[in-house]
């Protein structure tokens, strides 16, 4: 059985995967709410409450970490969730499939690849990277199987608060302007979100994955502008925009919570963001979804949604 926590938008993604492969799936949030297909279990419960984890995920095979919190709660929270979890596996021998950005590593000259030291800068920074440590700590004492699959920003259904989420795309389909942060011109990997879920449950069905960090595969690194003016072509629409340097975020930092987190994270959109999947690549077979195509994926999800709203 697979369970997955966590119904953000990478969680939804893991479940469909996983549905389409002919598997078992147990699905758990906070809210014990979430649009899920008919036959598949939602439960009620937080990963952070190690006594639920362990009687929830008794008959595990392996535990999808998909989970999320705001960025104010990281701190605090993520290395409970992380603990929780392993003990959950611990228990019932169950392998952590664990999803993870890529932030641990800090800032990077020239491309980001697994072999990278881990180089916080902040909060948010380093808390990943101790939840990365203890996870893989954890396998190497033999405690629990896992495997962490890393992708950069991600884009595709579900995925509002996204980069390329409803400040972009769905902005432009209700003919606003694109809401963009940093140097949009510079290269910047993106991953289908689609994509990312498949990388995932590949990781998770190959042993020899077990124990390591894995950088999922993306579609060719392009500007943030050329992925928005796909978008455009396909809406038929040319982008306009307002962009958000890091004077801009600094600012609204005071006024906006989110931003005044976001702001360790300026990096990564004010330098050129290259990740290096060869790792995976040479591995694994695996076809990733051309821009153009996720794009057209992502807008007829969009579409959806607000037409619905």
């Amino acid at each position: 059985m697979n369970y997955i926590f966590g119904t953000g938008p990478l969680g939804m993604a893991v479940l469909r995967e996983l549905l389409n492969c002919g598997q078992k799936v147990k699905v758990i949030n906070r809210s014990g709410k979430a649009d899920i297909p008919q036959g598949v279990e939602l439960i009620k419960g937080d990963a952070r409450d190690r006594n639920f984890t362990k009687d929830i995920c008794k008959d595990a095979e392996k535990i999808f970490h998909c989970a999320g919190l705001p960025y104010s709660e990281w701190s605090d929270h993520l290395p409970t969730m992380m603990n929780g979890l392993i003990e959950a596996a611990a228990f019932s021998g169950a392998k952590i499939i664990y999803a993870d950005n890529l932030y641990a590593y800090g800032p990077a000259t020239g491309e980001y690849h697994e072999d990278l030291s881990y180089k916080p800068i902040g909060v948010k920074t380093k808390v990943r990277a101790q939840v990365a440590e203890t996870l893989l700590n954890s396998h190497q004492q033999g405690k629990i199987k896992a495997v962490i699959g890393r992708g950069p920003d991600f884009f595709g259904p579900r995925a509002l608060v996204a980069t390329l989420g409803s400040r972009v795309i769905g902005n432009l389909l209700l003919g606003k302007k694109a809401e963009v942060i940093g140097n949009i011109d510079l290269p910047h990997t993106h991953i289908f979100i689609e994509d990312f879920a498949r990388g995932l449950v590949t990781l998770s069905e190959n042993d020899q994955s077990y124990g390591q960090v894995w950088h999922i595969p993306a579609a060719p690194t392009v500007s943030s502008r050329e992925i928005i003016e796909m978008v455009g072509d396909e809406i038929g629409k040319k982008p306009t925009y307002r962009v958000a340097n890091s004077l801009i975020v600094n600012f609204l930092g005071f006024f906006d919570k989110n931003m005044k987190e976001f702001k360790e994270m300026m990096y990564m959109y004010n330098k050129p963001f290259i990740v290096n999947h060869e790792k995976f690549a040479k591995a694994f077979p695996f076809q990733v979804t051309e821009h153009r195509e996720a794009v057209r994926k992502t807008i007829a999800w969009f579409r959806k949604y607000i037409g619905n709203e």
